[in-house]
């Protein structure tokens, strides 16, 4: 998100780096206009209000491939909110799903889990979807509460 290394599906660890994907002191670190358009894209395909002011927070967390100790993420002021995914339930009527925001970090570890569907988000190009190769993470909230229950 920070550099232009050329990160692709299949490339070997730590292959593409350079000093600032190491962090080094004395770097400085420049956002990918590439990486806005995709975010932008993917929150106009769901429904999302883009917000006029978004900013990156720091999240300190130990990850063996994170050299810098910290994950830049959004979360006090996300990229976009207020979007709304719809789909067709099991007994096939229309329901929506709402999505409160969306939001850019540095994903850096990769966790293997298996996916399907997004079509949205793979038409406008914003990502392939793959979560097995890193390129999509969804942060679910779902309630379990019965609807009309307190």
């Amino acid at each position: 998100m920070f550099c232009d290394c050329p990160n692709s599906p299949g490339d070997q660890p730590n292959q593409n780096i350079c000093p600032i994907c190491l962090w080094l002191p004395g770097t400085i670190p420049g956002f990918s206009r590439e990486v806005l358009e995709k975010a932008a894209m993917t929150c106009l395909a769901l429904n999302c209000q883009i917000r006029k002011e978004s900013a990156f927070d720091q999240k300190v967390y130990y990850y063996p491939d994170l050299p810098k100790g910290f994950q830049l993420s959004q979360f006090y002021k996300p990229l976009s909110e207020n979007g709304w995914l719809d789909i067709i339930g099991e007994e096939g009527q229309s329901k929506r799903l709402r999505i409160r925001n969306i939001h850019m970090e540095e994903d850096v570890a990769k966790l293997v889990h298996e996916t399907e569907g997004r079509t949205q988000i793979r038409y406008v190009g914003s990502s392939e979807c793959s979560i097995e190769q890193g390129t999509m993470r969804v942060d679910a909230n779902i309630s379990l509460r019965p609807r009309g229950s307190n």
